[in-house]
């Protein structure tokens, strides 16, 4: 027994599948049950500090449009993957000491490889979460705004990277890649 099936049809089927894909949001598969113990920590320090966090999406380039699910309109909820960035992004901002015996940069420095203004070391940027279980971050050259993606793995309690050092030594790591892009710069 086959299956009938009418050829014609198939571009206006595919049509409408890619349709309803680009309209709706895939719902995140990132765990946001509980924060590390680090997170809930750093948290004690500075508690749901509303002034911060309406800097810090700003400064990042964060939206409700990305992070909507995530914690964007709970974003004192420590549990949830935006809460989570904005408390790494606060690690950098207070947390690192300009001490060049032990740092290799200053904060000022460290600040602009994850801030999203155009700076030295990448154009202008935005911070976007991904599903993506293979990688902890990205960064992606884009014509008029590059991307910086962080994993469900550095929100996730039960990973060992799920903490706001990591996270945010990714923030940095991946802002680094931006160097390299605006320099010309290949490692191979």
């Amino acid at each position: 027994m086959g299956i009938n099936m009418n050829i014609s049809k198939i571009p206006q089927t595919l049509a409408a599948f890619v349709l309803i894909g680009l309209s709706s949001t895939a719902a995140a598969v990132c765990i946001q049950t509980g924060a590390s113990q680090a997170d809930q920590d750093l948290w004690a320090t500075h508690g749901c500090w509303q002034e911060y966090y309406q800097w810090q999406y700003q400064a990042y380039n964060m939206s409700d449009d990305d992070w909507g699910g995530r914690g964007w309109n709970d974003a004192c909820n420590q549990n949830l993957e935006y809460p989570k960035h904005w408390n790494a992004s606060y690690l950098v901002n207070y947390g690192l000491q300009d001490n060049n015996n032990q740092s290799f940069h200053g904060t000022v420095d460290y600040r602009a490889t994850g801030e999203a203004a155009s700076t030295n070391y990448h154009g202008y940027l935005e911070h976007l979460p991904t599903d993506d279980l293979t990688i902890f971050g990205s960064y992606t050259y884009g014509l008029f705004t590059d991307t910086l993606r962080t994993s469900c793995l550095l929100y996730n309690p039960a990973v060992a990277n799920a903490n706001p050092a990591s996270r945010a030594g990714d923030f940095m790591h991946e802002g680094w890649h931006g160097w390299m892009i605006e320099h010309s710069y290949s490692n191979g």
